[in-house]
């Protein structure tokens, strides 16, 4: 099961910079983050460090989710699992959905924090249900691990914490969904 998420991880990083592309300019630091996008994208890592670090200490949630990419693959910084979950979870509780997924491949792979699948289902869920379709993929592969009382708690945790992560509206019938 970890080569499955692990996989799955190896997608996002050049996914999730294609989606951030799309979504500059929506909170005011738009120029800077294309800009450090573009610089981490040709490999200057060093460039693009600089400028994520200083949009994340500001709270910008997409910098803060480049940043923990940065120190999840070791680019241009020492690898640091755990530094690259502190700036994931900064970021997915902000609501970004890609730092809500890397979360969950984090708590799925024992990355940074200890392994733990039902953590892992619980932000595996609030990126699907937040719209991060492929947060899909290892939600299948943890409901055919999970017992269903396992998944019934995860999902009780996945409502409360929607208030605060996601949209207002949950859609609990997760497996519903998947198929």
């Amino acid at each position: 099961m970890r080569d499955h998420f692990r996989s799955l991880g190896n997608i996002i990083i050049f996914s999730g910079g294609l989606a951030c592309c799309a979504m500059a300019g929506a909170d005011g630091f738009g120029e800077s983050i294309a800009s450090a996008i573009s610089a981490y994208e040709s490999s200057d890592y060093r460039t693009a460090r600089r400028e994520f670090e200083r949009m994340a200490k500001q709270g910008q949630a997409e910098a803060q989710r480049f940043l923990g990419q940065m120190y999840d693959k070791g680019l241009g910084v020492p690898q640091d699992y755990g530094e690259a979950v502190s700036w994931y979870r900064k970021a997915a509780e902000q609501k970004d959905s890609a730092a809500q997924y890397l979360l969950g491949l984090k708590y799925a792979n024992g990355h940074g924090v200890p392994e733990n699948h039902t953590q892992a289902y619980i932000w595996f869920a609030i990126a699907f249900n937040n719209g991060y379709e492929p947060a899909a993929d290892p939600l299948r592969v943890l409901n055919k691990t999970l017992s269903t009382h396992e998944r019934q708690q995860a999902l009780q945790v996945v409502v409360q914490k929607m208030e605060h992560y996601g949209k207002q509206t949950v859609a609990t019938d997760i497996n519903g969904r998947l198929k």
